[in-house]
């Protein structure tokens, strides 16, 4: 005689990949990806690569959140943010971001630590668990002010005069005090506290009253460039500085 049926139950658990893409203003100065969750204004899509071909796209959502559900077992993985809504079967997109924002980092969990390449990719190794916190940190570039102050007459001979105030700001950091000087005049000498700059020289925690230039006599022209560096190190576009100078003249 046979026994009544019984039910055999297997319950299985779908594995997954999430992650958050951070406003971080400050990069990996503090070896941290974090920050406010952001999605750049709502063009980015986080694409889950595999063998070199995207195998899950989603849009990162508005709070930066992104999810991919029911990923496989003990699969090597790579998550890809970029601009570009990936094809599944077909080959990955390039990481990328919009117009103004840049890369900070990427890591996995959420203290300290990153993947050693600031890039927009982040590898992913599932094994038999889910994996959370696979974080992206990306942020905005500041911006450096042309400056073009009126013409002032040339004091002529070693003396000095105050350069304008450089100034930047950016989206994330409430003012700008690290300033490069890419490139230099070539009918005068600039200083910093009393020390001739040289190109590419950084300054620190800025005082505008120390930037000073000797101008070559004469009525002449002086330029330099430079670039404001904001909170994660990035730089701005280079802006250029412009000081006419007028001579005297003594006519009989």
């Amino acid at each position: 005689k046979e026994s009544a049926a019984a039910t055999v139950t297997m319950p299985f658990t779908a594995l997954n990949v999430t992650g958050t893409v951070f406003d971080d203003a400050n990069g990996l100065s503090d070896s941290i990806v974090n920050g406010t969750g952001t999605n750049a204004g709502g063009a980015l899509y986080a694409n889950l690569v595999t063998a070199g071909n995207v195998s899950q796209v989603v849009a990162v959502a508005a709070d930066g959140s992104y999810s991919f559900g029911t990923v496989v077992p003990n699969t090597n993985y790579t998550v890809v943010l970029s601009t570009t809504q990936g094809t599944v079967g077909a080959a990955a997109p390039a990481a990328a971001l919009p117009a103004g924002w840049v890369n900070t980092g990427e890591n996995i969990g959420t203290g300290a630590g990153n993947d050693g390449t600031v890039n927009g990719s982040l590898t992913v190794a599932v094994t038999t668990s889910s994996v959370s916190n696979a974080n992206f940190g990306i942020e905005r570039t500041p911006t450096a002010s042309a400056l073009n102050p009126a013409a002032q007459i040339n004091p002529g001979g070693t003396t000095k005069v105050t350069a304008p105030t450089l100034s930047g700001t950016d989206p994330e950091d409430p003012s700008i005090t690290t300033f490069i000087i890419k490139t230099l005049p070539t009918n005068g000498t600039l200083y910093y506290n009393n020390i001739a700059v040289t190109a590419g020289q950084t300054i620190t925690a800025y005082n505008s009253s120390l930037l000073t230039l000797d101008p070559n006599d004469g009525s002449i022209t002086a330029t330099f460039t430079y670039t404001a560096v904001d909170a994660a190190g990035k730089e701005s576009s280079a802006a250029t500085v412009t000081m006419p100078f007028t001579a005297l003249s003594i006519a009989g």
